[in-house]
């Protein structure tokens, strides 16, 4: 490794000459800052020029040693002392304290300025606080009227059952392949099954099935039965209960098989409905290839006799209204494809309930839920089937309505109320009304 080169006596003088050359400058361009002073070299202290020292080397030649070290000692003394005369850094060191220069003042200052001018003046503040208290007066004000609230507009004694509904109609039309199959004789026939609602006045001038054949001009088969019902107690036959043998169900079968004896046989009996084996008889001996439409229309008998009416396993459960309508329907559209079918729902009317008391079909539930349950049930099932359905629950006669559709049971239909039923399925057949001609 190269060795770095000692530096000489002579080397370390050169350099503290340099060092007080540079102290000494910068004590002169102080006092020119400060107005005293002079150019003059400030370690003369008396404004002479100092002859420069000879370098510590030529001491050293004249073989003096003592004397050149004591010169130079004596030099160097003087140089401090002049230094500590004329230089201010000297004096700030001997004192321990900076001095503050005029620029160090100057610019404190202007900062003090720069940071009061960023403090907002007192109007400010004090508009602040004022906006902050109209607020909360008027949030008190707000809040203590709120409270004290205002006068009701309720009144318990107005009646509240009109309300805006929306049908739940679904028409299907035939396709044009199954509407060929119909007999083109000129004559809209359609046969109504159904209960109650149609078969308590058949036969009358203001029945449905009578007012219904004069609104479209078509032919109208009555084949409703009073005091039957649209499901079966009992999923197979019993004679002990041959009410069921008059349901919507037995009724199809018998329709679709084109055998009746389990009808004709039952009649002989059965002593509810007297019109029964005109009916039967009627139902054996009508063409069907000529029947255009066929109308399903039960009333809410299930409903107030509480029959079941949904099962887990509705296709497979006559036993169910749900049930018993969905075969009903399947086994009609596999016997006449031909045939449109119409499926019309109960309309609203009032049931007893555990106390005897009438109560709205739409709150009442006898068990299986209240008439409205019954009605969106049988669209279901029509959707499922594919077959039109009119919904009079909610678009004929309504809670809204009823009073003027309605005996004084609040059950049964007045003649307006078979008129408006009649009308609605003539519309839905889209058949246009016929107009009275009478002047």
């Amino acid at each position: 490794m190269k060795e770095e080169p000692k530096k000489t006596e002579s080397d370390m003088i050169d350099l503290a000459d340099m060092i007080d050359l540079l102290e000494a400058g910068d004590a002169d361009t102080e006092k020119r800052r400060s107005g005293k002073g002079s150019s003059t070299n400030p370690r003369s202290g008396n404004g002479k020029k100092r002859r420069p020292d000879p370098p510590s080397g030529s001491a050293q030649k004249t073989g003096s040693g003592q004397k050149s070290g004591n010169r130079s000692g004596a030099h160097k003394s003087r140089e401090a002392s002049n230094i500590s005369k004329s230089t201010p850094r000297a004096n700030t060191a001997s004192s321990g304290r900076k001095k503050p220069r005029p620029q160090d003042k100057e610019l404190s200052d202007a900062q003090i300025q720069k940071q009061a001018s960023k403090i907002p003046p007192l109007y400010i503040h004090i508009a602040f606080l004022v906006f902050i208290a109209l607020i909360a007066i008027v949030g008190t004000f707000k809040l203590i009227k709120w409270n004290a609230g205002g006068e009701s507009q309720y009144d318990p004694t107005e009646n509240t059952s009109e309300f805006d509904t929306e049908a739940e109609d679904f028409s299907v039309p035939l396709s044009s392949s199954m509407a060929a199959l119909q007999k083109d004789d000129g004559v809209t026939t359609i046969l109504l099954l159904g209960n109650g609602s149609l078969a308590k006045t058949k036969g009358q001038e203001d029945s449905i099935g009578m007012r219904l054949e004069a609104l479209t001009g078509g032919k109208v088969y009555d084949a409703s039965l009073d005091h039957t019902y649209l499901s079966v107690k009992n999923a197979t036959y019993d004679d002990s209960y041959p009410t069921d043998v008059f349901s919507l169900y037995w009724i199809s079968y018998c329709i679709s098989t084109e055998d009746y004896t389990l009808l004709k046989d039952t009649a002989q009996t059965w002593e509810e409905d007297s019109s029964v084996k005109e009916t039967v008889q009627m139902l054996e001996n009508l063409d069907m290839s000529s029947v255009d439409v066929i109308t399903i229309m039960y009333d809410s008998q299930d409903y107030e006799d509480e029959r079941i009416l949904a099962g887990p396993y509705d296709e497979a459960m006559a036993a169910t209204c749900c049930g018993c309508l969905l075969q009903s329907v399947r086994l009609l559209q596999q016997a006449y494809p031909h045939i449109r079918i119409i499926v019309s729902s109960p309309f609203f009317n009032y049931a007893e309930d555990e106390n005897q008391e009438l109560q709205p079909g739409s709150t009442l539930n006898l068990g299986q839920g209240t008439l409205a349950d019954y009605m969106v049930a049988y669209k279901n099932i029509a959707v499922t089937c594919g077959v039109s359905f009119i919904d009079n629950y909610f678009g004929t006669i309504t809670e809204s309505n009823y009073e003027t559709y309605l005996e004084e049971d609040k059950k049964t239909l007045n003649s307006e109320g078979r008129n408006a039923i009649a009308t609605r399925i003539a519309d839905f057949i889209g058949i246009t009304p016929q107009e009275d001609t009478d002047n």
